[in-house]
């Protein structure tokens, strides 16, 4: 019912195997039953491996599937399958969801071979492979596995570069509330480099869900005066500063040094009520904490920001 990305490829097809695996290639004719670690290049690839082991449905069990629009996913059950050596049952499923998230749930896992499985995901060359078990104690009743590639709701372009001694990147950040729940949701994105003393960054990111309603207060002209945290924050070179002014009126933004010095003006003029946001530059500027102030009529707000270079 929609398209599926799985490592980096697309999908709008996917062959459901009996033996507890299904396939994004389904012109391969492989339905292997013995399962095996992974990744490997032997056939089945470019899989997922809910529970793959010698099932058989020729006597009994069923599988479903459901196209459940309204929760963004695709859903495939196996419904009291047995076992091909011992007949004993299995009820798992199978939930893709439209962001690529990949949900496993056991339901009754209780026969007497249920740790001698294959668990997880292959790419298409079977060279890349997340293996969850394999042929261990792993599983048991109402058990969930999710797998998902970093934060589902935040993605990024590029998401890898290269940057030049005292160079920048703008990176985009995207935020995707598509499927999610009313709620709040908290993460951290880490940029890997080979900086010496600063090999990870970490930044905090946040993503409010709400109502409609809720989301439009955010637009339009504010009811009152802000200045917001500037972001990134540390930042090399540049960050963003927002503030909104619920009126027209004259408006200072400038930036100070830890001594009180100015080394900038952003804004000195008068401005129409509304929301803004400035980008500054800090390039010409050494390492080290920066304040930024605004006044606006009988407003006035003071905020810290550190430049690292």
């Amino acid at each position: 019912p929609f398209t599926f990305t799985y490592y980096g490829n697309n999908y709008t097809s996917l062959k459901v195997v009996t033996n507890g695996w299904m396939g994004f290639d389904v012109a391969s004719t492989s339905n292997a039953y013995l399962n095996a670690a992974i990744p490997t290049s032997a056939e089945p690839n470019n899989a997922l491996y809910p529970f793959w082991d010698d099932l058989d449905l020729r006597t009994a069990g069923n599988v479903y599937y459901q196209n459940d629009a309204a929760n963004n996913r695709f859903i495939v059950e196996y419904k009291n399958v047995p076992h091909y050596s011992t007949g004993e049952l299995y009820t798992f499923q199978v939930m893709l969801y439209s962001d690529g998230r990949i949900f496993y749930q056991y339901l009754d896992m209780t026969a007497s071979l249920v740790n001698s499985c294959t668990i997880g995901t292959e790419n298409a060359a079977g060279s890349t492979g997340l293996q969850v078990v394999y042929n261990a104690a792993y599983l048991h009743n109402n058990l969930a596995i999710k797998i998902e590639k970093g934060l589902a709701w935040l993605d990024e372009n590029p998401s890898s570069g290269t940057v030049t001694p005292g160079g920048s990147q703008n990176v985009e950040v995207i935020f995707n509330s598509t499927g999610l729940a009313t709620g709040t949701y908290t993460g951290v994105m880490n940029v890997n480099s080979n900086d010496p003393i600063r090999p990870v960054k970490s930044i905090p990111v946040k993503l409010i869900v709400g109502t409609v309603g809720i989301q439009n207060t955010t637009f339009g002209i504010p009811t009152e005066f802000s200045l917001n945290q500037n972001y990134p924050n540390p930042f090399n070179p540049t960050t963003n500063l927002e503030f909104g002014i619920p009126e027209l009126g004259f408006v200072s933004l400038k930036i100070y040094d830890m001594l009180g010095k100015e080394v900038k003006t952003l804004i000195n003029e008068t401005k129409p009520a509304g929301r803004y946001r400035i980008s500054f530059d800090g390039s010409d500027l050494a390492s080290g904490v920066y304040y930024y102030k605004i006044q606006a009529g009988d407003f006035v707000e003071t905020k810290r920001m550190l430049l690292l270079k």
